[in-house]
């Protein structure tokens, strides 16, 4: 148990360096590596992922992650190899598991609404996510990158984060 606490800190601690200086990672690679990281610690009602044949992270083609979200494609989340998939609206967001989407993006207030009560997770990018109604917000903050968590939102969809997880939150609401 204690071994899984130490790969995720390792694994965003690694991923989280200093942004501004020139021979770091871009933003957006890290950013990537975080969010999938991410993916593991969160739990899916039982049954939800039994029957599927890859974890759906679904994204807007004009978000800066995707390339670097590229990279990462097929490794494993909850036991299926991660897929990206295309962001459009509609009924075809209750297909993804996860949606990434910059925070201000109209994408975002779509998915908050085509998924409302489903076990979709909602990750917004950028300031003021969850406010927004993302579940979790992923940002930078003094050069590093950090995440926030909203546990009611989390709730209302059936979803729930590993307490390894929340203990890595910059800001944690109820």
């Amino acid at each position: 148990m204690r071994s899984w606490l130490t790969a995720l800190c390792v694994a965003v601690l690694a991923a989280t360096p200093a942004l501004s200086a020139a021979q770091r990672q871009p933003e957006s690679e890290v950013k990537a590596v975080v969010v999938v990281n991410l993916l593991s610690f969160i739990q899916w009602p039982q049954g939800t992922l039994a029957s599927e044949r890859e974890f759906r992270l679904c994204v807007p083609a004009s978000t800066p992650t995707v390339a670097a979200l590229g990279k990462l494609e097929k490794r494993s989340i909850h036991g299926l190899p991660l897929a990206l998939r295309p962001l459009a609206g509609g009924d075809e967001l209750r297909l993804c598991h996860a949606i990434l989407a910059p925070s201000h993006d109209v994408a975002m207030m779509r998915a908050v609404q085509a998924t409302q009560g489903l076990p979709v997770l909602l990750i917004g990018d950028g300031a003021g996510a969850l406010e927004r109604g993302a579940m979790i917000g992923v940002d930078v903050d003094s050069g590093r990158v950090v995440f926030d968590i909203d546990l009611g939102a989390l709730r209302k969809a059936r979803l729930s984060a590993s307490s390894k997880l929340l203990r890595l939150v910059r800001q944690l609401v109820e």
